[in-house]
């Protein structure tokens, strides 16, 4: 900690003396849920605070930004303390601006340049809402932004009303150029993000983006050996996003965006030498629609997110030397199991009281649908015990009872949930709170966190 302190504090000494003015900002954001239960035998109770979006508990920032008199260089530091400790986040870089229409910027960076323009919630309830299964999907799904979470390059080539930009070493899936391997001059470029995008006057904003995978192994493993599997495999692959923000209506604000990932394909072994299974895992497609327009005479609000995961599937191939290893032909040597789709609607009227008081009303539908089977890992074993779960369920399909099985493990995986939630939010200089209920309804009984739930959250935000 004394670290990050004296790091900020040797930032603001030297731009002092560089920079004409050094200005300060901060912000910061806490949710209280006083009560909140999950009803069943027993029942769940919980109190908590943190921040809206996770766990993390409240969030406090200290921005420090200067720059010179020409505005030709300049540098932000972010200073941020949540329930992880104190950190410099999201923002220490410096940037240059040789010209009017380039931009270079070095450091720890967040760049929103291209990202998807619709949040999450309009009320900001959303976690309580769909409680654990829920699955609202930020901004960053549908279109990213530029971020490293160690230190990359963000180029900006904006020349009327185009837009060309790139970063080296930025973050996608917690993609670091530190990872490279000595002759990783290709992953390099190959851990790339690039967009362009292009303003049309008085109609709106068409974008494409390009993240490229992270570098791995033969065997699907990082570069310091780690051998990956499920999530963390497939976040390797890379994927395409594509954009259009519709602007023609005054009031009225449409984004509609999607990524394409492409299938990631590894190797599992029993012994350095000797492979065992030949793996395939495709991320779903992601594809957003968000709507914001207000009412030109009534003091009315309309808020709105569609979203869909949609595609994803493992599939695994045993190899020969498997079959060596366990002599049991009758095992299936190719099985694709399809992971499930997903559907969530948000929708949010608000309404204006009276200056500065707004009332509204937050639903949100969790519609979960096709996947094949429960009982199938997407985190196999490696080092010669293949996806046992894997091996567990397809014996058990070819004994007596096998079918109920697995129409029990459909039934875990295809619901539908729903819920609301009511609140009153009071704006006031530099910020805001809400306070209100939400109600959790799930449409099934077997899937996790399916039991009926209610909060009452407190949300705060302010900026100075």
């Amino acid at each position: 900690m004394k670290r990050l302190f004296l790091a900020a504090l040797t930032f603001t000494v030297a731009a002092a003396a560089v920079f004409a003015e050094i200005n300060f900002s901060g912000n910061g954001s806490a949710t209280i849920v006083p009560f909140g239960v999950r009803f069943g035998d027993p029942a769940e109770t919980v109190t908590s605070s943190e921040v809206r979006w996770g766990d993390d508990g409240p969030r406090v920032q200290l921005v420090a930004n200067g720059q010179n008199e020409a505005g030709t260089i300049g540098a932000v530091v972010a200073l941020n303390a949540d329930g992880h400790g104190l950190a410099i986040d999201d923002n220490a870089k410096v940037w240059l601006k040789p010209s009017s229409v380039f931009k270079v910027t070095l450091g720890k960076f967040i760049e929103d340049d291209l990202r998807f323009k619709i949040g999450v919630s309009g009320g900001g309830f959303h976690n309580y809402l769909l409680y654990i299964r829920g699955d609202n999907l930020d901004e960053s799904a549908f279109f990213s932004r530029f971020k490293t979470t160690g230190f990359g390059t963000h180029v900006a080539f904006t020349p009327g009303n185009l837009y060309i930009g790139a970063a080296i070493g930025s973050d996608f899936d917690k993609r670091s150029v530190k990872e490279l391997r000595e002759d990783g001059a290709l992953d390099a470029w190959a851990n790339i993000q690039a967009g362009i995008g292009y303003k049309i006057d008085n109609v709106g904003f068409v974008r494409a983006l390009f993240n490229g995978p992270k570098p791995t192994n033969e065997d699907g493993s990082d570069v310091e050996g780690f051998k990956a599997t499920g999530a963390e495999a497939t976040g390797r692959s890379p994927t395409f996003q594509v954009g259009f923000q519709l602007t023609a209506v005054k009031g009225l604000n449409i984004d509609l965006a999607g990524q394409i990932p492409l299938p990631y394909e590894y190797k599992q072994y029993s012994t350095p030498e000797v492979v065992i299974a030949n793996l395939t895992e495709q991320r779903p497609y992601i594809i957003g629609l968000g709507f914001d327009t207000t009412l030109p005479t009534i003091p009315l609000r309309f808020y709105g997110r569609l979203s869909g995961k949609l595609g994803a599937y493992d599939e695994t191939t045993l190899t020969d030397d498997y079959y060596t290893r366990i002599n049991d032909p009758t095992v299936e040597k190719t099985v694709k199991v399809k992971k499930g789709d997903n559907v969530l609607f948000s929708f949010t009227p608000m309404y204006t009281v009276s200056p500065g008081w707004i009332i509204g009303l937050e639903y949100m539908l969790d519609v979960q649908f096709g996947s094949d089977v429960a009982a199938r890992s997407s985190t196999g074993a490696v080092g010669g015990d293949v996806d046992k779960q894997y091996l567990e369920y397809w014996a058990e399909k070819t004994k007596n009872g096998g079918d109920d099985a697995k129409k029990a493990a459909e039934l875990k995986n295809n619901y539908i949930d729903n819920g609301i939630g009511l609140f009153v939010r009071h704006n006031f200089a530099g910020g805001d709170v809400r306070f209100g209920a939400t109600v959790k309804l799930p449409g099934g009984e077997a899937h996790e966190g399916a039991k009926p739930q209610l909060f009452f959250p407190i949300i705060l935000n302010y900026n100075f």
